[in-house]
């Protein structure tokens, strides 16, 4: 009884401080924003996944910056 006792006090605690660690607000600092002219989407040849990702998570994290 004791031994599953303290195995649930373990896992609660490991929760817990899973829980804690996540929480904690990371700010991100963009060393370059890029203009919206020098997108080259105009040839849909040249489409680009990943940088229309990261043009998309940019002006994101843009707006949540100035609301903050």
């Amino acid at each position: 009884m004791g031994f599953y006792l303290g195995c649930f006090v373990i896992f609660i605690l490991l929760i817990m401080i899973s829980i804690v660690t996540t929480r904690r607000k990371s700010k991100v600092i963009l060393d370059e924003v890029k203009d919206p002219q020098d997108n080259d989407l105009d040839d849909p040849d040249k489409f680009d996944l990943y940088e229309s990702i990261y043009d998309f998570m940019t002006k994101q994290n843009q707006y949540i910056q100035s609301i903050g």
